[in-house]
């Protein structure tokens, strides 16, 4: 059986606003004594996903 992936482009304003919601949980989890290791294995791959550059097309330069 195959397990579903789902892909996501984030650009870096989202990445960033991604971050710190996981940083925010992460803390959350710390104080209640939860294990933090999914939370952390988030925040790596977000560091680790492959970039890719795209070109961006701007109403201004018409």
């Amino acid at each position: 059986m195959r397990e579903e992936v789902k892909i996501m482009e984030l650009d870096r304003s989202e990445q960033g606003a991604v971050l710190t919601a996981l940083n925010d949980l992460h803390n959350k989890r710390i104080s209640e004594g939860k294990s933090t290791d999914t939370v952390d294995e988030l925040i790596e791959e977000l560091f680790t996903a492959p970039s890719k550059n795209k070109k961006v097309r701007s109403c201004e330069a018409r």
